[in-house]
């Protein structure tokens, strides 16, 4: 598990096995690239302790507070998103 995040943007749990709870969760941020995020598919991570580590965390049926700036890269930091605007004409139906 630990080579495969060398460098890695992200880190995806999508089993409850536990070998994955007790992983050296500092080692893997330390390796990975910054913003680091973890997506824990399975809700069986540590939430609170791995964003003192410095996680970005996503987990299932759990609300997240991360702002778009928290995790937009820097060179698009400004940047704010938009819906696709409309031109106005209706389509034509298709058959």
């Amino acid at each position: 598990a630990y080579a495969a995040c060398e460098n890695a943007h992200c880190l995806s749990v999508m089993t409850e096995w536990d070998e994955f709870k007790d992983l050296d969760f500092q080692r893997i941020y330390d390796s990975m690239v910054k913003p680091a995020f973890v997506f824990d598919g399975r809700g069986i991570l540590d939430v609170e302790k791995l964003e003192a580590i410095g996680f970005q965390v996503f987990s299932i049926g759990r609300p997240t507070q991360i702002d778009d700036d928290d995790y937009l890269p820097k060179n698009n930091a400004g940047a704010k998103r938009e819906a696709p605007k409309s031109s106005g004409k209706k389509k034509k139906a298709r058959r």
